[in-house]
């Protein structure tokens, strides 16, 4: 999700306790586009960009 209405291609991933309710930030400023959790529940997979070198231009 991006907090930022601006850049929205910039994103933050949380982690949330369902629980407690808690969040956890586990990524900020990354272009994100897409996400899975392994089929065991332990990992968390991401593919994107930090996109140091700015916007591709198509």
């Amino acid at each position: 999700m991006s907090t930022d209405r601006f850049r929205p291609y910039r994103n933050e991933v949380w982690v949330i306790n369902l629980e407690t309710n808690e969040r956890y930030t586990i990524l900020s400023n990354y272009s994100v586009s897409a996400i899975r959790w392994s089929p065991d529940g332990k990992y968390l997979a991401l593919v994107g960009n930090d996109l140091h070198r700015g916007l591709r231009n198509p």
